[in-house]
């Protein structure tokens, strides 16, 4: 029953952020830093992997999904791993439910994936769950603070002056965020 909630959720949500963006008033992505884009969940009727790697120079992604959010649904097809994986775009995995807080452990190995992407080799990383506002923002604020050596409230701001409609973090992430800065 808990899994058909959050499926109708995600759908309800997504169409909320499809409606937002073909209203123009919410964009589908928005570019953190020169190499680091945080955007919603790619899909391939807006051909948003062609947009992506070609106009947005993506070579690496960051997927906060959880697995049966990156399947053809009712309402849009995501961009699979495979299409990701044919293009030559390097892919990190963070699965996190929707509207939870990354779990610690996860939030290391993507924001150590994003310095090696971003800061070592100089890629473009496009961070996303399903719209770039929750899960994803919290991997890319935990980077900054850690990578940039921001504050918490610096990070948060940094982010939410290019993506305003960020979600707030929760306590609990911000304890934990800390922790890695």
């Amino acid at each position: 029953m808990i899994q058909r909630n959050c499926g109708v959720v995600f759908h309800v949500s997504l169409l909320y952020n499809l409606m937002l963006e073909h209203e123009q008033r919410r964009p589908w992505w928005s570019r953190i830093e020169p190499h680091l884009v945080l955007g919603a969940l790619p899909l391939q009727a807006k051909d948003h992997l062609n947009l992506l790697v070609q106009r947005e120079g993506v070579k690496a992604v960051v997927t906060m999904n959880q697995p049966e959010e990156l399947l053809p649904n009712f309402l849009s097809t995501p961009v699979s791993p495979a299409e990701w994986a044919n293009e030559h775009v390097a892919q990190c995995f963070g699965s996190t439910q929707d509207f939870a807080s990354p779990a610690l452990d996860t939030i290391e190995k993507c924001v150590l994936f994003l310095h090696d992407q971003v800061d070592v080799q100089q890629n473009t990383t496009y961070v996303h769950c399903k719209a770039g506002r929750g899960r994803s923002a919290v991997v890319v604020v935990a980077f900054l603070m850690q990578h940039r050596q921001m504050t918490l409230d610096e990070a948060f701001e940094a982010v939410a002056t290019k993506r305003p409609h960020l979600c707030p973090l929760a306590a609990n992430t911000e304890e934990g965020i800390a922790r890695l800065g």
